[in-house]
């Protein structure tokens, strides 16, 4: 599929909500303060987020929900439920298994690794029901 056929409105859309999903994510309010003490990171430290940190996630979270709206454009019947079927398969396929690589080969704890597959879980069903479904949604207006 082209992309001039992509939603870079539903794109940009599906980037702000990852950002979020991953800022609450890993905030005190959610798995912040575990994460943290299981990798053995300072509070305090962690507290102090750069700019250029935070440049650097959405423009993960970019590239992210861009792949991930290539794929979703391929699918002959995209809508939200096909999407976040392609979503829990990439989740499957890639995130999970990475981190159990590293937690076999690195000695990363399941726990740490099953707080951030907890992440790409939210984050990669978000981006592909907000991309599949807002992709349905102009197809049938358009």
């Amino acid at each position: 599929m082209e992309a001039r056929r992509l939603n870079y409105m539903a794109i940009a859309a599906a980037t702000v909500v990852a950002f979020i999903e991953g800022s609450l994510y890993y905030s005190p309010l959610m798995f912040g303060p575990l994460w943290m003490r299981l990798s053995g990171i300072d509070p305090s430290a962690a507290a102090k987020v750069s700019p250029s940190a935070v440049l650097g996630e959405i423009a993960r979270d970019f590239v992210l929900t861009y792949v991930v709206s290539r794929l979703v454009a391929r699918l002959s019947e995209a809508n939200w439920k096909s999407a976040t079927g392609l979503g829990l398969w990439l989740w499957i396929g890639f995130p999970m298994t990475l981190l159990s690589g590293s937690v076999m080969w690195q000695g990363v704890s399941w726990k740490v690794a099953a707080i951030h597959a907890g992440d790409w879980l939210a984050k990669l069903l978000l981006i592909t029901a907000i991309v599949g479904g807002w992709r349905r949604s102009q197809e049938r207006t358009g």
